[in-house]
């Protein structure tokens, strides 16, 4: 389904034609998608961001995340000749103390240690070679009349729905029917992650051959 059918058909359940709450329509959908970036992390939300490490500053550890940015899954440094480098992580506390006499993080800088802080990624020690890989966690795209369609909206459009009935139900100080979407909403969203989980390890199980 596209925005103009999720938000007719969620305008008519509610029985609201209203300019009060038709023109509001698009501030619902953008909470309704807070809370589903709050709740989801799934792999329809991975996307991957590169930086090539030998055009940055030989002496650069600082990194911008990705505006759509909303949470780590996994980040590696990946050589020409194959070789992938796994990062470390560290609080930015023990960050700070990374290179310093006798640190104990410090002393072994064949490893190359990571921290996320205001929004960036801080490496070290810098590195000069291959190509940062991060794969992150993306905001779901903002659903709207000039980009009608997301992946929330073509696979699972009741979660649309669901949740825009929370908003207009939470606006119109409606309880009785706050409560009833907010069940469902949230069980469409436990829905999807069980059905990501599962998509996650299916699959041929793993055997052992003897002889």
């Amino acid at each position: 389904m596209n925005f103009t059918e999720i938000t007719e058909l969620a305008l008519s359940f509610a029985d609201r034609e209203d300019d009060e709450v038709t023109s509001r329509m698009p501030q619902f959908i953008l909470l309704v998608e807070s809370r589903i970036n709050r709740k989801l992390k799934v792999l329809e939300m991975s996307a991957r961001s590169v930086v090539d490490l030998t055009t940055t500053d030989p002496d650069q550890e600082y990194f911008q995340l990705p505006d759509d940015w909303m949470g780590l899954r996994d980040i590696e440094i990946n050589i020409p000749d194959g070789k992938r480098i796994p990062l470390t992580y560290l609080n930015p506390e023990q960050m700070n103390n990374v290179g310093s006499k006798g640190d104990q993080f410090g002393q072994n800088m064949a490893k190359v240690y990571y921290t996320i802080i205001a929004r960036q990624i801080q490496i070290y020690p810098p590195q000069t070679e291959g190509f940062l890989e991060i794969v992150y966690y993306q905001q779901v795209p903002n659903l709207n009349a000039t980009d009608p369609n997301n992946w929330i909206s073509d696979e699972y459009p009741d979660c649309y729905i669901n949740g825009l009935l929370v908003q207009i139900s939470a606006f119109t100080k409606d309880k009785d029917a706050l409560a009833v979407w907010k069940d469902l909403f949230d069980e469409a969203l436990g829905e999807i992650t069980i059905e990501d989980q599962e998509n996650r390890w299916s699959g041929t199980p793993l055997t052992t051959k003897v002889g």
